[in-house]
């Protein structure tokens, strides 16, 4: 069995990434985010590369915690979709996995990195 897993969710956000795709790590796991508001009117893809070891519900809720810090700094609408696992173990920059679904939300702002994502409490 491979050491990771790849997830990926469908994203519908008020904000429009600018580049066509971007990189990043986020609490010591690997992200990549497509956005697809520009190509056509489908939702972004977010997809995080994760141990094996973590339930898909702890995968998601890392995701949707960054979305959620993300969406709270920019006060974006944000709707999050539940998405698809993988236990094939690559790097990111090979997976072209993208969704089909129609954007729930318009694109209001436009933006081409991630900034100033406000630190989360453990409270």
């Amino acid at each position: 069995m491979p050491a990771n897993q790849l997830v990926s969710i469908a994203v519908h956000s008020s904000v429009g990434m600018e580049k066509p795709v971007y990189y990043f790590i986020y609490k010591g796991f690997e992200f990549k985010f497509v956005p697809n508001w520009k190509q056509k009117p489908d939702s972004d893809a977010l997809t995080g590369r994760f141990p094996n070891r973590l339930s898909e519900g702890e995968c998601y809720k890392v995701m949707t915690e960054f979305l959620s810090a993300f969406s709270f700094e920019r006060d974006a609408a944000l709707i999050p979709s539940p998405g698809m696992i993988t236990l094939n173990d690559f790097p990111l920059d090979k997976y072209t996995g993208y969704y089909l679904g129609k954007r729930r939300i318009p694109v209001e702002e436009l933006l081409d990195e991630f900034y100033w994502l406000p630190a989360i409490s453990r409270g």
